[in-house]
C-alpha cells in the first residue's frame, strides 16, 4: 500500500537543515530505518540504494517564482 497504515512506523523523514550537518543526520535517519528523504538541504546526500531521496533546491524556486511574478506585472 502507498501510505502504510498497521503500524507507526516512520518511513519518510523531512529535511530542512544545514548542508554541514545535513549528511550525519541523513545517515542517522537511515540507520533508524527511514527509506524517503525530502531533501530541503543545500545538498545531495549519499544514501544506500534502497533509500529514496527527492531533493527539492528553494533557492531555484524562489527564482521561478520571482519571476512569474516580475513577467505578470508586466502584462
Amino acid at each position: 500500500s502507498f501510505f502504510p497504515t498497521t503500524n507507526n512506523t516512520v518511513i519518510i523523514a523531512i529535511l530542512a537543515i544545514p548542508k554541514d550537518s545535513a549528511q550525519d543526520v541523513c545517515d542517522k535517519l537511515v540507520s533508524l530505518g527511514i527509506k524517503g528523504i525530502w531533501n530541503f538541504a543545500p545538498i545531495i546526500l549519499k544514501v544506500p540504494e534502497n533509500v529514496v531521496v527527492k531533493n527539492e533546491d528553494l533557492l531555484t524556486s524562489l527564482l521561478i517564482l520571482l519571476k512569474k511574478l516580475d513577467e505578470k506585472e508586466k502584462i
